[in-house]
């Protein structure tokens, strides 16, 4: 394992990236996670794909996308490439639901407990 660049954190010296197996990982920053390994541009397209247009990924949306990928790869720009292209999906487009926006509406504030009480259910 060599270590790729060090860099400072709080005072402290720590080697955020390392070199193994023949990839570059960058450490995560809670100790619970795991490294991610870092992409060069031409395996970022297929990283995408698979985490978010193979059926077992179930075209989720931006939030659980990124969430999916950053648990264990990092790039520059990571996070927008993420959005931009969860954005662009075609399927994604024609089968997302959209619920269409309703106006808020101003309740009727009453003074005392069943001031206005409905009779729609009332029985004769």
């Amino acid at each position: 394992m060599t270590t790729v660049r060090t860099e400072e954190a709080g005072g402290k010296k720590r080697n955020r990236y390392f070199f193994k197996h023949g990839l570059i990982y960058r450490c995560a920053l809670n100790k619970s996670d795991n490294a991610q390994i870092v992409f060069f541009t031409k395996f970022r397209e297929t990283v995408l794909k698979i985490y978010h247009d193979v059926p077992i990924a179930s075209h989720m949306g931006i939030s659980a996308t990124k969430n999916r990928v950053s648990s264990r790869f990092s790039w520059p720009k990571m996070m927008s490439n993420i959005t931009n292209y969860v954005r662009s999906c075609h399927s994604c487009q024609v089968y997302a639901t959209r619920l269409p926006r309703l106006p808020i509406e101003q309740s009727e504030i009453i003074s005392r407990p069943f001031d206005k009480v409905s009779n729609r259910h009332r029985h004769s």
